[in-house]
């Protein structure tokens, strides 16, 4: 009988023991995870919780690639998507090394892209008005090569060799830069050879009107032949454009991003650059507002150099007006007059070149007027001129507070021809 007891005692006592060790197991319980995004919508946050986990493994695409996580102790993990719309799968495992056993949550996310905007193609008319530095040469042509681009056609530009040629495109919408995860300029870029070349995107006229927004550019070195894909990143490699950018003689802090007018795109930015070149599918930013046409002449205000006045589209939105007569008083014995400056990408032989009138001095005219504007130096035998030391001394006092010369009175000093201000007569390498 006591025997009996004894046995029973000990079946008691391993009911108990096998009993509390199950409810002793350790176990994770509200198993929970956030999912996070911002103005870009192809990225996405996620912050795991969970009671009695100790790390979770995060599967941001559980159906595609199951293998792929990533892993945290409860802080939030960031994942990218591929620039497309899709539905994915979030998985969240959550663990503990105290041999609880794994639990795991699934949850949908739904990504909707819309792809940056495309401002040219150059397969339809009239995507961009374009213009060019005079000295280069542009026109729609086709493809040169299918390798790497199979559009039918790009932008043909034929470099001249100034060192600031530039293509400026004006959009019928502004490109509206402040949205995040649309702040990047993209275009295809074809070079016949594998010579370096530095490219400089610009962007021009912001739409906000104050001093602390300023031209913003990016400038890049490339090399290969044949067509790349080359990226300006506006929100993490832009300065400001001369004469705010860094080092220069009116620094400032960088500019905020904005809506813009005008997209400059330089081929051999800074560099005396020949060739022919080619671009295509310009894209980035978003629509911003359609640019308006203040004086309803057909020419919107981007473009009119006169947009409160009714002009005409062949010259530039701005009335027809008399010629422009600029007469320069030479040296004895000069043989070649010319002007240069930026519309002529501060080529020395690119500018127009004046008539001799025989006694002392030459004669350039311009048959309409310019419609903007003009900035210049003369150029007499080849020598151009530097009134940088003039300036310095005082002697351009005058042009200067009649905003008729630019200078920082120690790099540049360039003459302003002031629109509507009429004919001028100067003397060669002086401020009279």
């Amino acid at each position: 009988m006591k025997q009996l007891m004894k046995l029973s005692s000990l079946f008691l006592m391993a009911f108990i023991m096998i009993n509390c060790s199950k409810d002793d197991t350790p176990t994770i319980t509200n198993l929970d995870f956030t999912i996070t995004t911002g103005d870009d919508p192809l990225s996405v946050s996620v912050t795991p919780s969970a009671n009695g986990a100790e790390s979770f493994k995060i599967y941001f695409d559980a159906t595609g690639d199951a293998a792929t996580y990533s892993s945290s102790t409860g802080d939030a993990v960031s994942h990218t998507y591929p620039a497309a719309s899709a539905s994915y799968s979030i998985k969240v495992v959550a663990s503990n090394s105290n041999g609880a056993e794994d639990v795991e949550r699934t949850k949908t996310h739904n990504v909707t892209y819309i792809p940056p905007r495309l401002m040219a193609g150059f397969e339809a008319a009239d995507e961009f008005v374009i213009r060019v530095d005079d000295g280069m040469a542009f026109e729609t042509a086709s493809n040169p090569s299918s390798s790497g681009n199979d559009s039918a056609n790009a932008l043909e530009v034929t470099s001249a060799g100034g060192a600031y040629e530039a293509v400026i495109m004006f959009p019928a919408k502004a490109i509206d830069m402040t949205q995040e995860g649309k702040q990047t300029i993209s275009f295809d870029f074809y070079n016949a050879d594998d010579a370096e070349i530095k490219l400089a995107v610009k962007l021009e006229g912001a739409i906000t009107d104050s001093s602390d927004v300023l031209d913003v550019e990016i400038e890049k070195t490339i090399a290969g032949s044949g067509w790349q894909n080359v990226e300006f990143d506006f929100a993490t490699e832009r300065r400001n454009s001369y004469p705010y950018g860094p080092g220069q003689p009116q620094e400032q802090g960088l500019s905020a991003l904005d809506s813009y007018v005008k997209l400059v795109v330089f081929i051999g930015f800074g560099t005396e650059t020949t060739g022919t070149f080619y671009i295509d599918n310009i894209s980035g930013g978003a629509d911003g507002i359609t640019i308006p046409d203040t004086d309803g002449d057909s020419v919107i205000d981007s473009l009119d150099n006169c947009p409160e006045e009714v002009g005409s589209t062949e010259n530039s939105g701005c009335p027809v007006t008399a010629p422009l007569v600029l007469t320069l008083t030479v040296p004895d014995g000069s043989t070649s007059v010319r002007l240069t400056g930026p519309w002529w990408g501060w080529n020395p032989t690119g500018g127009p070149e004046a008539t001799d009138n025989g006694d002392g001095t030459w004669s350039f005219t311009f048959d309409p007027a310019p419609t903007d504007n003009m900035e210049y130096l003369y150029v007499v035998d080849g020598a151009q001129e530097n009134l940088v030391d003039n300036a310095a001394n005082a002697e351009c006092s005058g042009r200067i507070d009649g905003g008729r010369m630019i200078t920082d009175y120690a790099n540049y000093a360039n003459r302003i021809w002031i629109r509507n201000s009429g004919d001028f007569s100067e003397v060669y390498d002086s401020c009279d």
